[in-house]
């Protein structure tokens, strides 16, 4: 609280960006603070990311009411709510929930031209592009939607293995059901992504096939409801069947018992 009162005094208007940088990243003073040498202090969109999410609030306790009164003052509103301060101005949200959705609103080309906060973009283009926001999709925490976005992209191939490498961590938030749409209520259908990943080459690679789909099991200590439990279990069996059904390669997937020659071994 005294930080915040001694930068509404003294430092709000100091033409010492550095200074103003400091008081904003120990005490949350100011969401858009004024003549702010952006290009100094955050030159590339990484650090913009960085400053801004610093000043999210997620503690427990709600923000304290001096705290919100000196952010809607800086947002030029007054004596707003959590709602309305969070809708006052792009980059200034208080909840990395609000902060994750102006993100998603404002897209790829924001990022990409230069126009972030006033710091200076990446001017990437192509995959570079694409990469450059999946990987900010990523800082901000919204695993799902960066996998989903790199889905909807030349990038297909990497999201699904994005998503796999996710979720092998528990960083990915699955939902389940061959009739779920891919992405959905921050939840990402990781099942129907891989098999429609793996329908491009099963018939050639069975095995591979088979390795992609074994990265599907849920662990035992999975945390997951009854419901969630019996449907990821399912999903998993109803594509090892699928799998056979469309290669038809039965003795490499499920062995043989020849009686000339010793047992051949399972892949499955």
């Amino acid at each position: 609280k005294h930080l915040v009162e001694e930068y509404n005094r003294h430092v709000r208007t100091c033409p010492d960006s550095f200074k103003k940088a400091m008081y904003i990243l120990l005490g949350r003073c100011d969401p858009a603070p004024l003549n702010m040498r952006n290009d100094w202090l955050t030159p590339d969109s990484d650090s913009f990311l960085w400053f801004k999410l610093r000043l999210v609030w997620e503690e427990d306790t709600n923000m304290p009411s001096w705290l919100l009164a000196a952010w809607s003052g800086a947002s030029r509103g007054v004596a707003v709510g959590l709602d309305d301060l969070d809708a006052a101005k792009p980059w200034t949200a208080t909840r990395l929930d609000k902060w994750q959705r102006q993100m998603l609103i404002l897209g790829e080309d924001h990022f990409d031209e230069g126009v972030v906060g006033g710091a200076q973009g990446l001017s990437a283009r192509g995959s570079g592009k694409i990469l450059a926001f999946f990987r900010y999709l990523l800082l901000s925490l919204q695993m799902e939607e960066a996998v989903g976005y790199l889905m909807r992209t030349e990038e297909f191939m990497l999201g699904v293995h994005a998503g796999l490498a996710l979720n092998w961590y528990g960083l990915i938030r699955r939902g389940y059901g061959w009739d779920r749409p891919l992405l959905s209520e921050s939840t990402l259908n990781l099942n129907t992504l891989v098999a429609r990943y793996i329908s491009k080459f099963a018939k050639a690679s069975p095995i591979e096939a088979v390795y992609y789909l074994l990265l599907l099991r849920e662990p035992e200590d999975n945390y997951l409801s009854r419901a969630d439990s019996h449907a990821s279990h399912r999903m998993f069996v109803e594509s090892i069947r699928d799998l056979l059904l469309t290669t038809g390669d039965y003795t490499t997937l499920l062995g043989r018992f020849p009686s000339s020659s010793p047992q051949r071994p399972p892949t499955t």
